[in-house]
């Protein structure tokens, strides 16, 4: 046995290398415990997480109201139209000045009228895609692999819309 100075909490004392050793397995338990409770902790938190998202999707989470789902869809399918609607306008606008260069003037306000349909119809169909889950296998992908995935999953969702 050979003695040494152990420091513990200021403490001095003479240790033998056994007692040592029983702390030292001690402390490296205490060690492997913590990091397992850490990578529990972690696998929790991200099934937690998953499960967080699922309710919210769900609606489990904070019950709604009809009124408030009705609104919030409404909010949803004014934003995304008006969206395509401006880019629907601009191929329009681009048509009619590439039009008005080569000498016809007049502006085709009828189709102006179908860019507005054309981006409510398809609003609606991006919204009704969105609530079927087909694209989730991807989450734990990297970016890339996941954006490519779900923009194919979302091209054949709209695909019937054919606009």
């Amino acid at each position: 046995m050979v003695p040494f100075r152990n420091n513990e909490g200021g403490n001095e004392k003479i240790a033998t290398s056994q007692e040592a050793e029983a702390e030292l397995s001690k402390r490296m338990l205490a060690i492997v415990r913590n990091c397992k409770n850490q990578c529990s902790d972690v696998k929790g938190e991200a099934q937690a997480a998953k499960t967080a998202r699922r309710e919210y999707r769900s609606g489990a989470l904070g019950r709604t109201t009809l009124k408030q789902k009705a609104y919030h869809e409404f909010k949803e399918m004014l934003i995304i139209s008006l969206f395509l609607w401006v880019v629907f306008s601009m191929f329009v606008l681009f048509k009619s000045v590439i039009l008005a260069s080569v000498g016809h003037h007049e502006v085709d306000w009828v189709a102006h009228g179908f860019a507005l349909i054309n981006a409510l119809v398809l609003a609606k169909f991006i919204l009704i895609a969105r609530t079927l889950p087909l694209g989730c296998r991807a989450e734990g992908a990297p970016l890339i692999c996941s954006t490519l995935w779900k923009s194919a999953i979302m091209i054949i969702k709209l695909a019937p819309a054919r606009l």
